[in-house]
């Protein structure tokens, strides 16, 4: 039985003299011995026990005038190569879809078109599992794995569109760190699903970079695009250029030292979604519609770990759909979030660092902008923190929420550093709930409703900012130099509401008080040594301290009273004071009688007010 094959492009590098009459080859035939010939002109296999094996050996030009080995055969690729290689050489360095039988017509071409057998169609596609299964897709993998058993090299697709009613999996190289590389010709390369697939292609080991080729999920029939799932081995991963259109999840990821980059997000359900990661970067990625980067609760009760170590860098964000985001983390450690930006969103929250049900902690986030349409506004926050501890914010531009532009709640050491607020129409700039230790340096504060309220367990330390809106800060906050505050007080000390002093000043003069929480509280003004502690009014110094001496330097004035008008003594024992209306003629501690002119100095010695 004769099965035929699609001509292999070997004519291009056979010798001149087997050229010299052009004529067309016979097709390709699989005969019923094993052998791969086209006709009786070329052997390309042989038979050996159960498979047919195509080596440099075996592949042979017959007839008179034949050179014999065309492997050993040199040729140069006129207007392209300058050094003349052998066809070994040529094929050692990149393998191609198409010499394994890939059609990517666009159209569905399973191997029962091609052979009558499971058996037949394994023979060349040992990976087949049915005669149902794509041309396309077991052309792929053969290749792929042909590829990794050479132990590095480019796997190229051609252009045009592959179906595949299988994932496609990404084989082990066994040689060491050596590199797979799996590229298409840009948006000319489509691959397709044709069955319900959990995902386009499989990564699960490293040493792979996967680049140039769109993905579209025709019908939805596949759930993720490339699903990453690798060891923590520090073996790399690069997703690049690519284009994924359609699926639940574009990308999802598990594992270390992945480069997701320069890839277009088209109506994916989510661009990114990344669990189990360590030491990875996201960046120069556009996600058009849906969510864009999700770092979900992991199973942490099934082994799974949290992200940590992850730069997220010069990404372009537009979810343009309801109740999308365009950045969430929900578990991670140290993730580091620069130049993100978002716009189109509508109801969702811009970006959402949540550690409710999983650890959150260590995010910065420096630059970027997160807005929604001119014409409509978001109905949440821009900036939603809660549950999460020492996320810092860095010229971060707001505007276009209807919520606040910073709304953070049980979020312990908030950092917000250089922020334009830029919302007038929300509910306010910034919303401190429970926020314990949070900074705000510089920056502008647009709403006019509010630019910053606080309740709660919050404390906040702010300096420099620039306030358009009125200030509602919690008892044990301290807000200093920002324009704009009405209250521009300096209390030193007032960690978490204890006693503090305030300084306070305006319209001519400055008091020093005691302040917190406390009903109660003393005041003392201390030197450092045996050095005095001196009150200077007007450049003198009117009264110093020595240790248990208090010295006047001015003429000290005492209160005045009448007689009747002296306070009970018995509150006053040793003090010292001025009648103004005594009569008659004063004895040493004699009585006081009033109703006179003469002012006389008088004491208290417990009992009562005398003459002194």
């Amino acid at each position: 039985m004769k099965h035929y094959l699609p001509i292999v492009a070997v004519a291009a590098f056979l010798p001149a003299s087997a050229l010299a009459q052009p004529k067309a080859l016979p097709l390709a035939e699989f005969r019923a011995n094993g052998d791969i010939t086209f006709g009786n002109a070329l052997r390309i296999g042989k038979r050996e026990s159960s498979k047919t094996v195509i080596t440099p050996a075996t592949l042979k030009i017959s007839g008179t005038g034949s050179t014999g080995d065309v492997f050993d055969t040199s040729a140069r690729a006129v207007g392209v190569s300058l050094t003349p290689r052998s066809l070994a050489e040529r094929w050692a360095d990149t393998t191609r879809t198409k010499d394994f039988g890939a059609i990517c017509d666009g159209g569905s071409h399973p191997l029962s078109q091609r052979y009558s057998s499971l058996t037949a169609a394994r023979m060349l596609y040992p990976e087949a599992q049915a005669l149902s299964d794509e041309i396309d897709w077991a052309a792929t993998q053969r290749a792929m794995n042909a590829r990794a058993s050479s132990g590095s090299g480019l796997i190229e697709a051609p252009g045009g569109a592959c179906q595949i009613n299988r994932p496609l999996v990404m084989p082990e190289t066994g040689s060491g760190f050596t590199r797979l590389r799996f590229t298409g010709q840009g948006t000319g390369t489509v691959f397709q699903p044709t069955a319900s697939l959990s995902a386009m292609l499989s990564i699960p080991v490293g040493n792979v970079t996967v680049s140039g080729i769109l993905f579209t999920n025709r019908d939805g029939l596949a759930g993720v695009g490339i699903a990453i799932n690798k060891p923590w081995n520090n073996i790399p991963i690069t997703v690049r250029d690519n284009q994924f259109i359609g699926f639940g999840t574009g990308i999802t990821y598990q594992g270390d030292n992945v480069d997701i980059e320069g890839n277009f997000f088209n109506s994916n359900g989510t661009a990114i979604s990344m669990v189990r990661c360590l030491n990875s970067r996201i960046r120069s990625n556009y996600v058009l519609g849906g969510n864009g980067i999700d770092f979900p609760v992991p199973n942490l009760t099934g082994g799974e770990k949290q992200c940590e170590g992850i730069k997220i860098t010069d990404n372009d964000t537009l979810p343009a759909k309801n109740g999308s985001f365009s950045l969430r983390i929900r578990a991670g450690l140290m993730i580091d979030v620069t130049n993100h930006m978002a716009d189109q969103i509508l109801e969702s929250h811009g970006i959402i660092i949540d550690g409710t049900a999983a650890p959150v902690r260590s995010v910065t986030i420096k630059g970027g902008w997160i807005g929604s349409p001119v014409s409509t506004l978001a109905k949440y926050d821009g900036l939603h923190v809660e549950t999460a501890s020492h996320v810092m914010v860095s010229a971060l531009t707001i505007d276009g929420f209807s919520g606040y532009d910073v709304g953070a709640t049980n979020a312990g050491f908030l950092g917000l550093f250089d922020i334009v607020a830029h919302t007038t129409a929300g509910l306010g700039s910034v919303k401190l709930s429970n926020a314990p230790a949070a900074r705000i340096i510089g920056g502008t504060y647009h709403n006019t409703k509010a630019s910053v309220i606080e309740d709660g367990t919050t404390y906040t330390r702010a300096l420099g900012a620039n306030f358009y809106g009125p200030v509602t800060k919690a008892d044990a906050s301290q807000y200093l130099l920002n324009a704009g505050d009405p209250s521009p007080d300096l209390v030193l000390g007032n960690e978490r509401g204890t006693d503090a002093v305030k300084v306070s000043g305006g319209n001519g003069g400055v008091g020093i008080a005691p302040d917190g929480k406390s009903s109660n509280v003393s005041m003392s003004i201390v030197s450092k040594g045996n050095q005095p502690v001196r009150l200077v009014s007007g450049g003198v110094a009117a009264l110093e301290t020595y240790g248990s001496v208090v010295a006047a330097r001015v003429p000290v004035l005492l209160p005045s009273y009448t007689v009747s008008e002296l306070p009970p003594c018995a509150a006053y024992t040793g003090s010292v004071a001025m009648v103004t209306d005594f009569s008659g003629t004063p004895t040493y501690n004699g009585p006081l009688t009033g109703g006179g002119t003469r002012r006389v100095l008088v004491f208290c010695n417990g009992d009562a007010w005398t003459a002194h």
